[in-house]
């Protein structure tokens, strides 16, 4: 399994500054959409452990543009 986006999928609350992440990993060839990440930092691809992501759904072949994602 590994990490190929990580993207940032809002930012709530200004005074409070949470951040919410959308992963995607690759796993054989294929994208997958995996449990999202809530923080109170900015984060980066460096600092997510890949090991405890849990993987959710995978990502339709028509949907890999939408999501920056290299066609196979």
């Amino acid at each position: 399994m590994t990490l190929v986006k990580l993207g940032l999928f809002s930012k709530n609350n200004k005074q409070r500054g949470s951040y919410l992440y959308m992963p995607i990993v690759e796993i054989s060839g294929k994208y997958f959409w995996c449990q999202s990440i809530k923080t109170n930092r900015v984060i980066s691809k460096k600092d997510v452990n890949v090991s405890e992501l849990k993987v959710t759904r995978e990502i339709p072949e028509k949907s890999y543009s939408a999501n920056g994602l290299p066609q196979k």
